[in-house]
């Protein structure tokens, strides 16, 4: 993706006069640790675990939000993510898109007493598109497709082949708070086709994988809520400059008009940059940015229904004498049908 490199490590400038651009292989490496984290964890921004209701007693009533999972269904999960940037270094201005849609299956291996659910992630479908500013043409692969791919999107097919059929197993409470996450034995075969690995490890290392996972979905509150009532979340993404932390405030606004049993949360957003002791790269500042959402929660099937949320992040980078400046504009949606 175009850009210049950015907090995510998915872009660089390919501009005259600044750094040099890298070939479709060089950057759909440098994507491979995103869409792996999209894998394990969804759509990372989307919460993590709250920090406790503002204003509610501590018994519970009828009307909580609750997870209900029953031990041998299974639910379908569908996730999509748009982003654009733009990258200006002096004059030079450059602009691009990607979109990266996956389907996931999870199945409840078991549902106990106490309200934990065993819960098997496959993934069964990545696709992804990138379309570059200037004279090159769109990169397409969809895991899905009969077509065999060519080009550019063989070199992504390569790459993200082993994570199709992937299988990661966690625990998770009425409230949707994650214990803890594992890669299947056979999960962990496939990762070893991998060429580059550099940033495996530690993503699926068990406190990773648990982390990300905590990261995918909010703690919902222990009681049930009222109209504009609130309680916070954050998380803490890992890079190799530094720390993406993410504070989330979730505000209940009550019932879906029309249907009353989808409970609506909205979600702001602020982030903050913490540099690395010893950054693997240049000093990154967050100049600008903002981040509204919303979550529907189904209180009868007891799930999240569907999740959307519309970030804007702008960050500057030092290069020789010229600041590299990257917009990025992201739409994640997220749907449990």
């Amino acid at each position: 993706m175009q850009g210049s490199q950015d907090i995510t490590g998915m872009s660089d400038t390919g501009m005259s006069g600044a750094p040099k651009r890298r070939s479709i292989e060089a950057r759909r490496r440098a994507g491979t640790a995103v869409v792996i984290r999209l894998v394990v964890g969804l759509a990372a921004v989307l919460g993590a675990e709250g920090r406790g209701l503002r204003g509610q007693s501590a018994e519970r009533r009828a009307g909580s939000l609750e997870w209900k999972l029953a031990a041998g269904e299974s639910q379908r999960v569908t996730f999509r993510q748009t982003t654009d940037s733009l990258t200006t270094v002096n004059r030079l201005v450059s602009r691009a898109r990607i979109v990266m849609e996956a389907d996931l299956t999870w199945r409840v291996d078991s549902a106990e007493s106490d309200g934990r659910m065993r819960i098997t992630q496959t993934l069964d479908r990545l696709a992804m598109r990138l379309t570059p500013s200037g004279d090159e043409k769109p990169v397409a692969y969809d895991s899905a497709s009969n077509e065999p791919p060519r080009g550019a999107a063989r070199d992504i097919a390569e790459t993200v082949r082993p994570l199709i059929g992937l299988t990661t197993r966690f625990t998770m409470t009425r409230l949707g708070e994650i214990l803890d996450a594992a890669l299947t034995e056979e999960s962990l075969k496939s990762l070893g086709e991998i060429g580059d690995r550099s940033n495996l490890i530690e993503i699926f290392s068990a406190e990773g994988l648990t982390e990300s996972f905590r990261q995918a979905m909010p703690r919902l509150p222990e009681t049930p809520p009222q109209v504009g009532a609130t309680w916070n979340g954050s998380t803490r993404t890992a890079l190799a400059t530094g720390k993406l932390v993410q504070d989330n405030t979730y505000t209940y606004t009550g019932p879906s008009e029309g249907q009353t049993n989808l409970a609506e949360i909205g979600l702001q957003s602020r982030l903050t940059w913490e540099p690395a002791k010893e950054p693997a790269g240049p000093a990154i500042a967050i100049t600008d940015q903002k981040a509204t959402g919303a979550i529907r929660f189904d209180t009868d099937r007891g799930r999240f229904r569907n999740a959307w949320i519309e970030q804007s992040l702008t960050t500057e980078t030092p290069y020789r004498n010229d600041v590299v400046r990257v917009r990025l504009d992201t739409r994640l949606e997220l749907e449990l049908p």
